[in-house]
């Protein structure tokens, strides 16, 4: 080993020697071969991986799977092709499931590996590898430049050698040439020389005949062809961009000629104002630092300005993130914590939610603070610019610049509930919202005639859907802050509207108020009313029927996850009794329409817990509707509830015969009360932080107002008393009632449509299964049995 301590310099990490007796060049291509493998999930890339262009053989139903990787395809005799490379995997980065999954599709398997020759060890001296890339042309031609540096040195120096011996004579013979052409001395070859210097003609040699002008043609046309390939590639670009549906391409079409689109207040706004409105906001963020797959978070009341904040943040590629007005400082930080935003847009009604962010320094993602109206109205030291301030000064438009997609096409995250009551951050793409718009369109047949009412908020779901499916319609847009009845009624009549959306709760409002204020002729210019977020009793269908005798009644059912709406029924002859003939006496459910026709459903019954011979199942659906996913880290995770493109809607139900589905019940308890979800375990955890309270059930009872109301069951603690809402509290500091109950919840800041309506004092042990989990359904049947729902219409 001793032969060898000229290597222990090269050998600083682990390493391998290889021992040979082949020549030097087998030996290099022996240890330098490799073996191709695929793009494992969780290897990091030691190279960057492009996908090339090309057809993929591929069938279109694949369309979605290379959508969500953001590769541009189109259809090519009935095959997928992929129109320009694109750098799927950067060297350094972990493979995930979706570019596995991909790689192996197209049959590509991009690593490679094998061992790396770093020395070459021979003869008691070390060498770099690449002596082992020498041939005998490399070293004939090393040893020409040699010899040619020798003879330069030579004759530079005129120290004769043999390779600069050539060079000495013929250089005297041409000084003896020189001498003889200059004086009168004679020899042959020099007279001849004299000779050619008297008529230099001699020396005239035939040039080569030009080349024929063709030959040039062909290198014009190349050059040409060069100049022209940028512009093709462009090309290509284009139609890239043109294919892939954006939501801001609704500020076109019907939308541009309308002299007014637009009401909020004392403000209009025609089609150009509002498309002029949006770019130069665009271009605004586009200076203060807002890109492509930068997240902005906003929470507001209805207004155009809203709407101009939307179109334009998801112009230049940003991600908008709608918080919920009605919830509590701690909820909507849970919320901007889960999305990380780079700006925060307000209005005056949440200036302390901005004051307190900024106070605690809690969220460092947030580079910029910007405010809906008149910054003046929160505080004089919050030094918050307004959104028209920087539309003023930033002096232009992105007119000629086409709208962009964030990475993934995710153009919204919308919250929704998790089960533990938290936030969600649902990830939802251009083409989702785009093809549930023209679904509503289709449906519903909404158009340019159409005066539509903004009743439910920009920060659902279903507001938003509606809302650009009016802008796609070219509609016209009527605007307030939030749903008040007296108000909606007003609008109603001055505006003229033949449109709106609601929620059972919001029905019910305008039902009691018209009977209150005896209101009869106000809804006769509505044609189309569009319900979400729960059924209507039969009181409802009734009392809208009467109030809007014009207007056909849909009713839609749908989840955030969808984008939307899934299936639409009119609700001419309401389905709420059971289908004798289909399920039996013993079977439940309510009929809620058939799926639109861009929407796959599916109903799995192979983890229901329904029996054998029930067709009833989780409900499935998949199609270009369905979300990207739920944001997390800043990136999107599809792992909690999709599988093989599948969404869990987390209902269960049934399909009939003629395709309508059935809805039966939630699957994890959660409640629908006035359009909002609310989590049973969340509002347990509260209430049993009060010290009165041994353990608590919450369930949702039906309610003709709310859809279904938060209810909760409660057992006290051994030495309280429980005080019912007529009898007087002692005052010992052992007791509870309701309204205490109601009190201790607003201080756990719970937001108030989660707050218990009504609570009962549960003296028994609760209903269980044999594994110990609570029957909710048990308890809810045994409450209903013991009170007695009154309609409040």
């Amino acid at each position: 080993m001793t032969r060898l301590a000229s290597t222990e310099p090269a050998t600083t990490t682990t390493c391998t020697y290889l021992y040979t007796k082949l020549r030097e060049r087998e030996s290099w291509e022996s240890g330098r071969k490799s073996v191709v493998a695929p793009a494992r999930v969780g290897l990091v890339a030691p190279v960057d991986v492009v996908v090339p262009p090309g057809n993929t053989a591929l069938d279109p139903s694949q369309t979605t799977f290379f959508q969500v990787l953001d590769i541009p395809t189109k259809i090519n005799k009935g095959t997928m092709e992929i129109i320009r490379p694109v750098e799927l995997i950067k060297k350094g980065d972990k493979v995930g499931s979706s570019e596995s999954a991909l790689l192996a599709k197209l049959g590509i398997r991009p690593f490679s590996y094998g061992l790396v020759i770093t020395n070459v060890y021979d003869s008691g001296s070390v060498f770099s590898p690449e002596v082992l890339d020498l041939t005998e042309d490399d070293l004939m031609e090393k040893f020409a430049s040699g010899v040619s540096m020798v003879a330069s040195v030579s004759l530079a120096i005129s120290y004769p050698t043999i390779a600069a011996a050539p060079h000495m004579f013929l250089n005297g013979y041409k000084n003896l040439l020189a001498v003889a052409v200059e004086t009168e001395y004679s020899y042959p070859h020099a007279d001849k020389i004299k000779e050619n210097l008297k008529d230099p003609s001699k020396f005239a040699v035939a040039a080569p005949v030009a080349a024929d002008s063709g030959a040039a043609a062909p290198a014009a046309a190349k050059e040409e062809e060069k100049k022209e390939e940028p512009e093709e590639e462009s090309d290509v670009l284009n139609i890239e961009q043109h294919s892939r549906g954006h939501i801001a391409h609704c500020l076109g079409g019907a939308l541009a000629g309308r002299d007014t689109v637009a009401v909020s207040g004392r403000r209009r706004t025609t089609g150009v104002g509002l498309a002029e409105g949006v770019r130069g906001l665009a271009a605004a963020l586009s200076k203060l630092g807002v890109h492509r797959g930068h997240v902005v978070a906003v929470v507001a009341f209805n207004s155009i300005e809203y709407i101009e904040l939307f179109l334009a943040v998801t112009y230049i590629g940003g991600i908008i993130a709608p918080l919920n007005y009605r919830w509590s400082f701690e909820e909507a930080s849970q919320a901007l914590e889960l999305v990380q935003p780079t700006v925060f847009i307000l209005d005056g009604s949440y200036s302390s939610w901005a004051l307190r962010l900024k106070e605690s320094n809690s969220l460092k993602s947030i580079n910029l603070y910007l405010f809906l109206g008149n910054p003046c109205s929160i505080s004089q030291d919050a030094n918050f610019v307004s959104v028209e301030q920087i539309k003023r000064s930033s002096g232009g438009t992105t007119r000629s610049v086409e709208p962009v997609s964030a990475p993934n096409d995710v153009a919204l995250i919308c919250f929704t509930s998790g089960t533990t009551g938290r936030p969600k951050g649902v990830a939802i793409s251009h083409t989702s919202l785009t093809i549930q718009s023209l679904a509503k369109i289709a449906i519903v047949g909404y158009g340019e005639d159409d005066v539509y009412l903004h009743t439910a908020p920009l920060c659902h779901i279903g507001g938003i859907s509606s809302c650009l499916a009016i802008l796609m319609a070219g509609g016209y847009h009527v605007l307030i802050p939030k749903f008040d009845a007296k108000s909606a009624f007003d609008t109603i009549l001055e505006h003229r509207v033949t449109s709106f959306i609601t929620v059972p709760a919001i029905m019910a409002d305008l039902l009691s108020y018209a009977r209150k204020q005896k209101i009869s002729n106000h809804g006769m210019t509505v044609t189309k009313i569009l319900n979400g977020g729960g059924g209507w009793s039969s009181e409802l269908i009734t009392g809208a029927s009467r109030l809007f005798p014009h207007a056909t009644i849909f009713s839609a059912y749908g989840m955030t996850e969808a984008c939307s709406s899934l299936t639409f029924m009119v609700l001419n002859r309401p389905k709420f009794q059971e289908p004798k003939d289909q399920l039996g006496s013993s079977s439940e459910g309510v009929c809620v329409g058939k799926p639109a026709p861009h929407i796959v459903i599916r109903i799995n019954r192979d983890g229901s817990n329904n029996s054998s011979s029930s067709p009833a199942g989780n409900i499935l659906t998949r199609g270009l509707h369905t979300m990207s996913g739920y944001w997390v880290n800043s990136s999107i995770d599809t792992s909690d509830s999709v599988r093989n493109g599948w969404l869990d809607t987390g209902d269960t139900g049934w399909m009939d015969n003629t395709g309508n589905l059935w809805l039966m019940g939630r699957q994890k308890g959660r409640i629908k009360t006035g359009g909002e979800n609310v989590y049973p375990e969340e509002v347990e955890t509260v209430l049993c932080q009060h010290p009165g309270v041994a353990k608590t059930v919450v369930i949702g009872v039906p309610d003709s107002r709310l859809g279904e109301k938060v209810v909760a069951c409660v057992s006290i603690r051994d030495g309280w008393k429980w005080v019912d809402a007529g009898a007087m509290h002692k005052g010992e500091g052992i007791e509870v009632s309701a309204q205490m109950l109601q009190d201790h919840c607003r201080i756990k800041q719970l937001s108030r449509f989660k707050v218990p309506r009504i609570y009962y004092q549960w003296s028994k042990p609760f209903p269980v299964t044999t594994t110990g989990k609570i029957r909710r359904e048990h308890l809810k049947a045994e409450i209903l049995a013991s009170m007695k729902l009154h309609s409040n219409l």
